[in-house]
C-alpha cells in the first residue's frame, strides 16, 4: 500500500536538501516536459515519485517506511 505525503513547503521533511543535490541539473531541464521524469528518477532511489495527477507537491512513497527513511535521511 502506498503512502502519500503533501509537502507543506519546499523545505518540508528536508526536501530542499534532497533537491539541492541535483538542482543545477534540474534547472537545465526545467523548461522541458522531462523535468518531472528527472525528479522521479532521483526520488526512485527512495521508492517515491511525484503525484502528477494532483500536481500539488504530493510525494507518493511505496510504503510509510520508505517515507520515514526519506524524512530521517534528509531532515
Amino acid at each position: 500500500m502506498s503512502y502519500s505525503y503533501r509537502l507543506k513547503s519546499h523545505a518540508d521533511i528536508g526536501y530542499d536538501k534532497f533537491f539541492d543535490t541535483f538542482r543545477e541539473e534540474y534547472n537545465a531541464r526545467s523548461r522541458s516536459t522531462k523535468a518531472y521524469d528527472f525528479v522521479d528518477s532521483k526520488l526512485s532511489q527512495y521508492n517515491a515519485r511525484l503525484d502528477r495527477k494532483l500536481n500539488d507537491g504530493t510525494l507518493i512513497f511505496n510504503t510509510e517506511a520508505d517515507f520515514l527513511m526519506f524524512a530521517v535521511r534528509w531532515s
